[in-house]
């Protein structure tokens, strides 16, 4: 008897094991999809982010909150390739699904600006100043670019220091402002124009925060200090946590992650880096 209950139960452990593996949820495949692009944006493959994005769109399992995410990064992608029509259109997507993406309305506000509507330009500008925990810089910033090209150079002088009061590190109020103070040279040029914004994070409690996903670990350890020197001192204090995922269809990559106290932490970095063109987002465990 005992022989047939141990037969019994190897036979039940040989038939769990055999089984397959339980497919992934749709919104744990879609987060992989917007992973994968992540990477593949940080490596300037625009073209393929946008089409693992779009998929991760088209899925429909995503949160209201990782849509807009997703819908905001493919606009970064098509920012990056120049077709400002689809860039402006993924960012107005993003900003109904949250209208407080301060990255989208700034971003959405340089193409605004770039094509000559300063009205509408102006508009985002001033909607970005009023998102909670934005990076203002990159506002008065532009808000200075615009009433330089309108001829009021007093006005784009205190627009460019208030970006520079409140990050007396950022470059392209710094150029625009020496720009003004020589007559000669031209006041707006590309190296004064502000990089387009990457996609803040949100938070509740104690988090982790997500810089990117590489193809193995050297990669993701050698992007840490990258990210660091790119981003002067934002990452002083924190700590590289490099973790191995399988995701479907992509094979095995490597997040490397960042811990964070809490949520203003949270978005403060991630605000940070953004700016400084690095990628940043909530990580779920």
């Amino acid at each position: 008897m005992r022989r047939l209950r141990r037969v019994a139960c190897l036979l039940i452990l040989l038939t769990a094991l055999a089984a397959p593996a339980p497919a992934p949820s749709g919104d744990a495949f879609a987060r992989g999809q917007m992973e994968a692009a992540i990477a593949l944006e940080q490596s300037g493959r625009y073209r393929e982010a946008i089409e693992q994005l779009s998929r991760a769109i088209a899925a429909k399992t995503l949160s209201d909150a990782d849509t807009a995410r997703a819908l905001f990064d493919r606009g970064v992608a098509y920012d990056g390739l120049g077709n400002m029509r689809a860039a402006v259109a993924d960012y107005s997507a993003a900003l109904r699904l949250d209208a407080d993406l301060a990255p989208a309305l700034n971003n959405r506000a340089n193409a605004f600006r770039r094509a000559g509507r300063l009205v509408e330009a102006k508009r985002d500008y001033w909607a970005a100043l009023k998102c909670p925990s934005v990076a203002r810089e990159y506002s008065y910033n532009g808000l200075g670019l615009i009433t330089v090209a309108e001829g009021d150079r007093d006005a784009a002088r205190g627009y460019f220091q208030k970006a520079l009061a409140v990050n007396p590190n950022f470059g392209p109020a710094a150029q625009s402002l020496a720009a003004l103070m020589d007559p000669a040279a031209p006041p707006e040029t590309k190296s004064a124009e502000a990089p387009a914004e990457k996609k803040p994070a949100a938070a509740t409690g104690a988090v982790l925060v997500q810089l990117g996903a590489f193809q193995n670990e050297v990669m993701a350890r050698a992007a840490w200090d990258k990210i660091a020197a790119a981003s002067e001192d934002a990452l002083r204090g924190f700590t590289p946590v490099t973790v191995p995922v399988d995701l479907p269809g992509k094979g095995r990559l490597w997040r490397l992650r960042t811990a964070v106290s809490d949520i203003t932490a949270a978005r403060k970095l991630c605000l940070t880096l953004l700016m400084h063109r690095q990628a940043c987002v909530l990580a779920r465990h």
